[in-house]
């Protein structure tokens, strides 16, 4: 059985073992697409990245798969074994397409997620009826139910406060049924935990499992909408964004006004090696 280098690079931690955790693996060569989602299964990850010829791979397990914790993950987990220098690099995607990706010499990593954004013509008073809020809990803030396209689509829900975002008990399939088509919903408020935040995000995703520590896509569209509504004065170029902390994932990620590219670092979490199965083996991969 072939054995390969494994990383779990945990994508905008605070701390180790939290925020989202990829497995990298730096030798792709000759790896498919299902056995890099085995991988990603393997350790409960919505995504695995690979690195072959130079090039950096986002491979989703589910969904749309966290792609910007996937280029975050990649490139500090590949800066940490000298594989790369800081500059500009590409994450190719399995459906076709790809993103831009720039690691700093201070191991920053940014990523573009511009996206189109707008009303979701989704009233509040039935989304915080999915959720299991109080009706006052979404329209106390004026700021209507929002939608970004980004990989999949988000729906974005203002929470008046951080009590009322940790209070969040939607009932089962109450979520999947509000999303519609989209992939994820993010309930965000401006009540913040740490000094120096902005936002404050919960993170659902029913096709991943329920929820998440954080989406790099999903904080984007949050920031990008509330940009297009004029939501903050001031001279702010970014906001800072924390997320995971109802999860036990404490994550931080920053986010552009203008363009909503994404940065954030990352903490390697877990390097050893992985035994792969032929591609057309069912069996459990070992660790």
């Amino acid at each position: 059985m072939e054995t390969r280098d494994l990383l779990v690079v945990d994508a905008f931690a605070d701390e180790l073992l939290a925020g989202v955790g990829i497995p990298l693996l730096p030798d792709g060569s000759s790896l498919t697409d299902r056995q890099v989602r085995a991988i990603a299964q393997e350790v409960g990850a919505p995504a695995g990245v690979t690195y072959r010829d130079g090039e950096l791979r986002h491979v989703p397990q589910v969904g749309h798969g966290a792609p910007v914790a996937a280029a975050v993950a990649g490139c500090v987990g590949l800066a940490e074994r000298d594989d790369i220098e800081p500059g500009t690099r590409t994450l190719t995607h399995p459906e076709g397409g790809s993103s831009s990706v720039e690691l700093a010499a201070d191991r920053t990593v940014t990523v573009e997620a511009d996206q189109t954004v707008g009303p979701a013509g989704v009233d509040s008073a039935t989304a915080a009826d999915a959720l299991g809020l109080s009706t006052e809990a979404v329209t106390d803030v004026d700021l209507p139910v929002g939608r970004a396209e980004g990989a999949g689509g988000s729906l974005l829900v203002p929470v008046a406060f951080l009590d009322g975002l940790g209070d969040i008990s939607p009932a089962p399939g109450a979520i999947a049924d509000l999303l519609g088509d989209d992939g994820r919903l993010v309930a965000f408020t401006f009540d913040t935990l740490a000094a120096g935040t902005d936002l404050h995000t919960r993170v659902f995703e029913p096709s991943a499992g329920g929820e998440r520590a954080a989406s790099g896509v999903g904080a984007a569209g949050c920031v990008q909408y509330l940009a297009d509504r004029d939501a903050f004065d001031g001279e702010e170029s970014s906001l800072r964004v924390e997320s995971g902390q109802f999860c036990d994932r404490p994550a931080t990620l920053k986010v552009a006004l203008d363009s909503g590219a994404v940065s954030g670092r990352a903490l390697l979490g877990l390097a050893g090696s992985v035994n792969l199965p032929p591609d057309d083996d069912d069996d459990i991969i070992v660790l």
